[in-house]
């Protein structure tokens, strides 16, 4: 192009730009490689969301979740076992397996009610409860409430480490020893016997 041509079109403001290599050939900045990887883009990278880290997954809140459940989720932080007759409720912590617990309990029920031929019905509360938030005490009191109203109860048993949980309890409240000290300990069971005797 001709210099007249050329302060022609620097008059009009239109700037001459020059190719520098003929097209399909690699320039040295370029020899080194693209600048990208190719490995195909995630779909977080397409919507310009940073990765989740490896075994977290991005809940729609933004809040990154575990895939491994929480320990919450795979086991209660506490068991309840309720159990009824006509008038009396007896809560104790869930049994251990394979333990004598169980009929230790039904037992100091009967002996509470004098009536050793009633039968029983056995009700479990665990927590945490399926999506629940906030703390267990409203939800222990709702299920509380249910069976004081289907065995029409006037009082409450229940051992020490229920008691605790307890805060408010909705009916007069008897607190006895844990089930297991009373197994090792006669003595104790036998003065269990005789008060609970005197309140039937």
């Amino acid at each position: 192009m001709d210099a007249h041509r050329q302060r022609l079109l620097r008059d009009m403001g239109v700037e001459r730009w020059l190719l520098r290599a003929p097209p399909g050939a690699t320039t040295q900045a370029g020899a080194a490689g693209p600048l990208e990887t190719d490995a195909p883009a995630r779909p977080s990278d397409a919507l310009g969301q940073a990765p989740a880290r490896p075994g977290k997954e991005v809940a729609p809140n933004g809040r990154s979740q575990s895939n491994a459940p929480s320990a919450a989720e795979t086991a209660p932080a506490f068991a309840i076992v309720v159990l009824g007759l006509p008038g009396t409720l007896l809560a104790v912590s869930a049994f251990p397996p394979r333990s004598g617990a169980a009929q230790l309990a039904q037992d100091l029920l009967r002996a509470a009610r004098r009536d050793w031929a009633a039968a029983m019905r056995q009700v479990r509360f665990d927590w945490p409860l399926p999506g629940a938030q906030g703390t267990f005490r409203p939800a222990l009191t709702a299920f509380l409430e249910k069976q004081i109203q289907d065995f029409a109860a006037q009082r409450l048993l229940a051992t020490e480490s229920v008691a605790r949980r307890l805060k408010d309890a909705p009916l007069q409240l008897i607190v006895i020893p844990e089930l297991q000290a009373l197994a090792d300990d006669p003595d104790a069971k036998r003065k269990l016997w005789q008060r609970l005797q005197a309140l039937a």
